[in-house]
């Protein structure tokens, strides 16, 4: 595969009913392919999600997942296209089985940090910089503060080098932790009181840098999607529903992405009778929808979506699990609306309800 070509990629990793870690890809406004085994049956629970994020300095896409055993592993894609086998980079017994692992670059010291919660219920962080070796886990909030395998969102503040993790507390809050150029890591601070979702929700962040905003949307306890935003390097408003209640499974994860020639943030999340549900907020406007962009039955309920831009010039991809184990894609239409969701890869590929990654490897939107 020429390098131009690998360079010009939307990638969207998921596990296998096997356990086995697969990918599908395509070149910009061209067809998927795939999919293709990156990790072996076994390598980690069914189902388990898989963090995906851009090292813009690298021209590479770096992958991270619980294994199996616990450990946390990672891998990185190769300049031919392909990817580098799986490492461990923390011990068995690191992390819960099947939890999420979450991937975010602290741009100025060109630093990949990974978030995911201990099977104790911390919060832990490892670091790589400038493609050197990893470093931790270190502890960022003690045993017990989530449930074992909670996903942690993480982004950076369009206007602050500050990056941004928010998860959801055992016992239902909303808390950040926060980290500015140069310093530790600080927190936790609850920005939702207990009750608000339920335990082990995903909390997807994005920013909108138009307008200096970073959003945060999640699931809550009563199904409705609720929406924060943090403009500046101010704080945190009070999750407000932008769906009714029951629209999705408690906890369902919300998957988020920012478009610069639109500006606009388009979110995806599986309705409670397995339709897919959108939203969309243009510029500094609230959110509009949900629209049911599939019909009931197209995934199954609390399915995580993927969602990016493949190029800066086109519209989002939405990848997910079918409710047959398929792997399917639709892409926001410019005027509004989204395609019919189209099969890339057949029944039983995927591990029903898996988590689906997507992340674009070469110039993109960015924020």
């Amino acid at each position: 595969m020429p390098l131009t070509e690998a360079l010009a990629q939307a990638r969207a990793l998921f596990t296998g009913p096997d356990g086995s870690v697969r990918s599908v890809w395509a070149a910009d406004d061209g067809p998927w392919h795939g999919p293709a085994a990156l990790a072996a049956a076994g390598s980690c629970r069914p189902g388990t999600p898989v963090g995906l994020a851009q090292r813009p300095s690298a021209d590479r896409l770096d992958a991270a997942y619980a294994g199996a055993d616990g450990s946390v592993q990672v891998m990185r894609s190769a300049w031919d296209g392909g990817w580098h086998a799986p490492a461990a980079v923390a011990p068995p017994g690191t992390c819960a089985p099947g939890g999420a692992v979450t991937l975010a670059h602290q741009r100025t010291l060109d630093q990949l940090d990974v978030l995911c919660t201990g099977a104790d219920g911390s919060v832990l962080v490892l670091w790589s910089g400038g493609g050197g070796p990893w470093q931790g886990p270190a502890v960022l909030a003690p045993p017990g503060t989530c449930a074992p395998g909670t996903p942690v969102g993480l982004s950076r503040r369009p206007s602050a080098e500050r990056l941004e993790a928010v998860y959801a507390g055992a016992d239902g809050s909303v808390q950040a932790l926060w980290a500015d150029v140069d310093h530790p890591w600080q927190g936790p601070a609850v920005l939702a009181p207990p009750g608000t979702c339920a335990p082990g929700t995903a909390v997807a962040l994005a920013p909108r840098a138009p307008v200096d905003r970073l959003d945060a949307l999640l699931t809550a306890a009563d199904g409705s999607v609720r929406a924060m935003r943090a403009d500046g390097a101010g704080p945190w408003t009070p999750p407000a529903a932008v769906t009714p209640p029951g629209a999705c499974a408690p906890g369902s994860p919300v998957a988020l992405a920012y478009g610069r020639p639109a500006h606009r943030l388009d979110a995806v999340v599986a309705g409670a009778d397995g339709a897919v549900l959108t939203l969309s907020a243009t510029g500094g406007e609230n959110w509009h929808g949900p629209v049911a962009a599939a019909p009931p039955g197209t995934c199954a309920p609390g399915a995580a979506p993927g969602l990016a831009h493949r190029a800066a010039a086109y519209p989002p991809d939405a990848v997910f699990a079918g409710a047959d184990g398929s792997v399917r894609v639709m892409r926001a239409l410019r005027g509004g609306g989204w395609q019919e969701p189209a099969v890339i890869a057949p029944p039983g590929s995927a591990a029903r309800g898996s988590g689906v990654a997507v992340a674009h490897r070469g110039p993109g939107p960015g924020a």
